[in-house]
């Protein structure tokens, strides 16, 4: 009995180190991947197959409940494992052996990675501007580390209240957004909260006695502090998401702070009709996704684009990665290969905006509408790094201190392409553009941007007030191929004052497609730079255009216009200035014209000898 004894413990054991004993403790690492056996593993790691006979029925929900309770890091061999809708607690690590580990959802969504929210807290008194002391009805639901949303009573999106910090423009029939922004509790004492940061916006007032107030439109009495209960450094990594058409929602990261995504392909070969997103990030602080992969079959994508190009309505319904009234929040070198919108920064209805968030080096193809793209509401975006090809818009942003950077656009679609966004009046398809009116202190820089329309533009939008009173932009060092217009600032039929742009165009190769071009059933001239009427205070320095019918058309009665140490190459006109005889228009044209350079050119300067032109 004794001799049975010694040779039965040591087997014993060896079997438990293999597979794992019903707590999971002992999982193991193998040549299938993490957890597959073979290897202790660290402390606070299980393999999911420890918890197998949780899984019985075919879903795997109670069996990462159970690992839940006894590790921190989950991890999970190749295999194919159904799950129903799973909330990932805060520390949690979910992390497969790649692409051999396929996930199935069981339900409308899979992974909620999500804390909770708690009452609004009226603030008592205006806060300072620019200030970090907020003082609330309360401090009793505060304490410090807590992450909190400071939500004020003004709509961000009316002009008449927020005047240059407008972020946006809103109508009875669109969304409304509030000033806001997420904060880290300081200290909490009588009843004064202290935020580690002080606030990025103005405006954030005891009651709505200063807000315009308009039938219609949401309102709120006053300014809010909320706490939240943060789900915080929970992490899903590299296994595959095999998606069903029950599936609206796949990854979900809601009230959520230092949350990743990484080397997580979702596989899409059928989705719902009204609205589906692969990742949506929302009310979330330094959350990202990096190396993730949103892949339709090519079936999908086929049956997707002849349903989406009858009518062009489906705006945001295939909007795939997604953040919303976010900050600090990053997509990263993640693809694309159909969308709506591919890469998306925006805010919620009645919610806040999005604030400092990034799309980084991702890749997107086929999408409908544009590429990557920061909507309006959505302040010191920066998108940089990006591909984006044969889709209908390349790189965008709609909200002030946005970055356009270093990205490369290129579309196959035709120059007759004519549909909403891209409609030829408005500039037609278009590489990289500021748009609607509140993408104001922009910077695109180092673009490479080929077969669209137009390259690069500044865009009015089509309503009344989404327009550019002013821009105040930087657009230097990029480079445009075999487009229509190299660049063109397009101002709608609202936008007909005359106003000062503040627009710095410098250092651009700008490269056309040739004097005119078939599009839409008409011949279209070319522009290496158009401006519409009345655009003033351009810098137009050491740009280069070849190929184009204009080189720069300056639009009627444009203002205090430098155009200095350009380049005009193979053209018609060099500098153009329509003829303002007979048009009723007075007054001074302001121009500084000096060290321009025109090879092959036939009329190097056309208008600037009228009259009203002056030197400056």
């Amino acid at each position: 009995m004794t001799r049975l004894k010694t040779i039965f413990l040591p087997v014993l054991l060896f079997a438990m180190a293999c597979t794992g004993d019903s707590t999971g403790k002992p999982s193991q690492n193998g040549p299938d991947g993490p957890g597959s056996g073979g290897t202790t593993l660290p402390e606070g790691t299980v393999s999911i197959t420890d918890f197998r006979v949780a899984a019985a029925g075919g879903d795997w929900h109670k069996a990462f409940t159970e690992a839940f309770r006894v590790a921190d890091r989950i991890l999970v061999p190749d295999g194919e494992y159904p799950l129903s809708p799973l909330m990932v607690p805060s520390g949690k690590t979910i992390e497969g052996a790649g692409a051999g580990t396929v996930f199935t959802p069981l339900g409308s969504i899979l992974f909620r990675v999500e804390g909770s929210a708690g009452d609004e807290i009226p603030v008592v008194s205006p806060i300072p501007d620019f200030s970090s002391a907020i003082e609330v009805a309360s401090v009793r639901e505060f304490a410090p580390g807590d992450l909190v949303i400071l939500k004020s009573q003004r709509n961000c999106m009316f002009r008449e209240d927020a005047g240059d910090w407008t972020l946006g423009q809103t109508t009875k029939n669109s969304r409304t957004c509030f000033f806001g922004e997420l904060l880290t509790v300081r200290s909490a004492a009588g009843n004064t909260v202290t935020t580690e940061e002080a606030t990025l916006f103005p405006f954030y007032r005891s009651d709505a006695s200063q807000e315009t107030v308009k039938a219609g439109f949401e309102t709120r009495a006053g300014s809010t502090l909320q706490r939240i209960d943060a789900v915080r450094d929970t992490h899903l990594k590299n296994f595959t998401i095999r998606v069903s058409r029950a599936c609206s929602e796949i990854v979900r990261i809601k009230w959520a702070e230092n949350c990743t995504v990484e080397q997580v392909t979702f596989r899409v070969s059928a989705v719902p009709d009204d609205s589906f997103m692969v990742l949506k990030i929302y009310l979330a602080r330094n959350c990202k996704a990096v190396g993730c992969r949103s892949e339709y079959s090519s079936a999908l994508i086929a049956d997707l684009q002849k349903r989406m190009t009858k009518n062009y309505d489906c705006y945001s319904t295939y909007n795939n990665f997604r953040i919303i009234s976010s900050q600090e929040c990053v997509l990263e070198n993640c693809t694309d290969n159909f969308a709506s919108h591919a890469f998306n920064i925006t805010y919620s209805s009645g919610g806040i905006p999005s604030i400092r968030c990034k799309i980084r080096n991702c890749r997107a193809v086929n999408s409908v509408w544009a590429g990557v793209i920061a909507q309006q509401c959505t302040p010191w975006s920066e998108l940089a790094g990006n591909t984006v090809e044969r889709s209908g818009q390349g790189v965008l942003a709609g909200c002030r201190g946005s970055k356009i950077m270093n990205n490369t656009v290129s579309t196959h679609l035709p120059f007759s392409t004519d549909y909403y966004y891209t409609r030829i009046a408005r500039g037609g398809t278009v590489g990289v553009a500021v748009f609607e009116g509140y993408a104001r202190n922009c910077e695109i820089r180092g673009n490479r941007v080929e077969n669209f329309y137009t390259g690069i533009a500044v865009l009015d939008g089509y309503e009344e007030l989404n327009v550019f009173d002013r821009v105040d932009a930087v657009i230097a060092d990029n480079t445009v191929r075999n487009c229509i217009h190299g660049f063109y600032h397009y101002r709608n039929s609202y936008n007909t004052a005359r106003g000062a742009m503040h627009v710095t165009l410098s250092g651009n190769v700008l490269n056309g497609a040739g004097d005119s071009v078939s599009a839409g059933g008409k011949q279209r001239e070319t522009y290496g730079i158009r401006l519409s009427d009345r655009c003033g205070e351009y810098a137009i320095r050491s740009n280069a255009t070849d190929g184009f019918r204009y080189g720069a058309a300056l639009g009627r009665m444009p203002d205090y216009m430098t155009l200095d140490a350009n380049r005009f190459s193979n053209g018609h006109y060099g500098i153009f200035l329509d003829d303002l005889s007979g048009t009723g228009e007075t007054g001074d044209i302001h121009l500084h014209d000096s060290d321009n350079t025109f090879s092959s050119i036939l009329i190097p300067r056309q208008g600037l000898d009228q009259a009203c032109v002056k030197n400056y």
